[in-house]
């Protein structure tokens, strides 16, 4: 064979090899960098032994047992109290809204599963009393509209005033009983709200699978702008109002609303990196973490006993905050009126170091300049994660110490510095970004192998409808090994398209 053909067989070898085994994509985003260690130990001994038992039992990283078990908290403490800051402000909710950014296979679903078992068996509990409160609402529900029929009737001799009179007399329809749920997972907003309607209303969105929220038709971009507004009003515990052609205008007041969602990677970079959820508000309320994986590191081994005492704590601890009935306001069950916890003047000093502290690092040079919204809140956030240490380990307490301050601040300190790292990662070129959100797209929604212009610009995210949008934005995705052009086009979808790219995954 000559040299010439030794040549021409060797680069269809490479070729056939490259279409064979095509090579792995680059991240089009900088990686994470390694990030610091959980400060467990601020939880208190109840939620740091729970946190640490389910580390033990699904050697998961420390950091989503110790986020989930501090979400659970927070869910089931602040139906009872609100935390009153120095600043002379109406009292804050306990709110939080966590997220948690962890790839495939880091055991989400189990923590989530030991650190909810709490509020799932309260659920359980509470729903066969449900239903049958169900049922006898439906009979006087009934019988009710029978005699209020009967009232109307004139029989010809009745005024207005004997209709009027005879409907009086009946009172008020009875109420349906309040569902039992204190968890909601896959959900839109108008699901959120409907449940915080008819439900308890003291609500949690948990879910070990968040992009299914973040990535879904919630945070679409015909609804992010109002979902965003949705979640930062139930944060800010403010009146929630909803006005619809069909039924007018709704107006829920003390409500309380937390959220963990467990996310990958690709998922929080857009949500870190998105301008307009920065910009409306959203992303200075969300306490995010990343923790290094723990993959490659967990050889089975049986779990301590301790653990199951230390499991066994946490869930009476939990059953305390979740069992006693808040308070609420007179003759409204579903208006919470939670207690204002005030700060000791330890506490007190304590906070305002912490407020002087983070506003100087504000400032244009200032470390925390790249997060100046998250950072105007840190203080809020670490009130808030003090009252809830401070109820969960009394609930009856009215002042929250010093003790609980120096480790929501520690939390806070911590979430400032995530906030960060996930801010550096997220940032990039808007042509970046658009090929970013390009490829999630493709990637979580487009299910078919091969890809055109005609699709993205037809079907894809509304940012990148635009021809020469989205043909920059395949451009990259071809640089950073996501896409390789199709000679001879590809049939996609039933229709032939003379210019497509294979969908690299």
């Amino acid at each position: 064979m000559s040299s010439a053909q030794n040549l021409i067989s060797l680069a269809a070898a490479e070729a056939s090899e490259r279409a064979t085994n095509p090579p792995k994509p680059i991240p089009i985003l900088p990686e994470l960098k390694p990030a610091q260690p959980f400060p467990v130990e601020c939880l208190g001994e109840v939620l740091t032994a729970a946190a640490m038992a389910i580390h033990d039992k699904t050697q998961a990283p420390v950091a989503i047992c110790a986020q989930s078990v501090l979400a659970a908290a927070t869910l089931a403490a602040q139906a009872h109290g609100d935390v009153a800051l120095p600043t002379g402000e109406s009292a804050k909710p306990l709110s939080c809204l966590f997220v948690t950014v962890a790839e495939s296979g880091e055991r989400k679903s189990s923590v989530d599963s030991f650190a909810l078992q709490p509020v799932r068996e309260f659920e359980k509990d509470k729903l066969e009393r449900f239903y049958r409160e169900l049922a006898t609402y439906e009979i006087a529900k009934e019988a009710f509209e029978a005699a209020r029929d009967r009232a109307k009737r004139t029989g010809g001799t009745k005024t207005l005033a004997d209709i009027t009179a005879a409907i009086a007399d009946l009172g008020a329809p009875p109420r349906p009983p309040v569902e039992p749920w204190c968890l909601i997972s896959d959900t839109t907003a108008e699901g959120m709200v409907r449940q915080l309607v008819s439900g308890r209303p003291s609500l949690g969105l948990f879910s070990d699978e968040g992009g299914t929220f973040l990535g879904g038709h919630a945070l679409r971009d015909e609804h992010r702008t109002k979902t965003a507004a949705d979640l930062s009003t139930l944060w800010d515990g403010k009146p929630f109002r909803r006005t619809r052609a069909a039924d007018g205008t709704t107006v829920l007041y003390g409500r309380r609303f937390s959220a963990h969602l467990m996310v990958q990677p690709g998922v929080a970079a857009r949500l870190f990196g998105a301008e307009d959820l920065r910009d409306q508000g959203l992303l200075s309320r969300v306490l995010g973490v990343a923790p290094v994986t723990a993959a490659g590191r967990r050889l089975w081994r049986a779990s301590a006993p301790a653990s199951e005492r230390a499991l066994a704590n946490y869930s009476r601890a939990m059953g305390v905050l979740l069992d006693r009935d808040p308070p609420t306001a007179p003759d409204h069950p579903q208006e919470l009126a939670p207690h204002a916890l005030a700060l000791t003047p330890e506490a007190r000093n304590v906070w305002v170091a912490y407020q002087h502290e983070t506003e100087k690092r504000l400032g244009p040079d200032g470390d925390l300049a790249p997060i100046r919204g998250l950072a105007n809140k840190l203080p809020e956030h670490a009130a808030r994660i003090a009252g809830v240490f401070t109820l969960f380990h009394d609930i009856n307490a009215r002042q929250i110490s010093d003790s609980w301050m120096l480790g929501g601040i520690e939390l806070a300190r911590h979430y400032g510095d995530e906030a960060l790292r996930l801010a550096e990662a997220s940032a990039a070129s808007p042509g970046l970004a658009r090929a970013r959100q390009l490829q999630g797209w493709l990637a979580e929604f487009w299910p078919h192998g091969a890809v055109s212009v005609f699709d993205i610009c037809s079907r894809g995210p509304n940012a990148i409808r635009k021809a020469h949008l989205a043909r920059a934005a395949m451009d990259v995705l071809v640089e950073y090994g996501h896409l390789s052009s199709l000679v001879g086009g590809a049939t996609i979808d039933g229709h032939h398209r003379r210019a497509a790219w294979k969908v690299i995954r």
